[in-house]
Parts: C-alpha cells; structure tokens; sequence
C-alpha cells in the first residue's frame, strides 16, 4: 500500500517523495469516510488522521530544509 511506501521513503529521507504518496492516498481515505462511512470507520479515521500528521510533518521538514543557511561568524 502506499502508506507503507510512503512511510519506507521518510525513513530513507526522501522527503518530497514520502509527501507526494501521502498525497495520493489521501484522497483515497477520504472517499472511503464519505462513500463507505461504515466500513471500518475508527481505522479509516485512525489512518486518514495519521496520513494529515505525516504530511505536516513532511512539509515543515522540507520547508526547513529549503530555508537558506544563517550565515556563520
């Protein structure tokens, strides 16, 4: 599945990679909440919060890392 993907990419460091699949199936997770909301709804909740988490995470990391360095003295 993608999040397994995803999540094998962050811990390599593959940042903008990890984000782009929490992306993808993130949408997923929310047509499942909507269309289907009986269907496992804890775990699909469950995921789809832990998929928003990541995908904050990911974006401040690559955000940190794009900022110019302080200049040393």
């Amino acid at each position: 599945m993608d999040v397994k993907m995803a999540e094998k990419l962050e811990s390599e460091g593959k940042l903008l990679e990890a984000l782009n699949k929490y992306n993808q199936v993130e949408p997923i997770f929310r047509a499942i909440t909507q269309e289907y909301p009986e269907f496992h709804d804890q775990i699909v909740k469950k995921r789809l919060a832990l998929v928003k988490q990541a995908q904050a995470r990911l974006r401040a990391q690559i955000q940190k890392a794009s900022l110019p360095g302080k200049p040393t003295q």
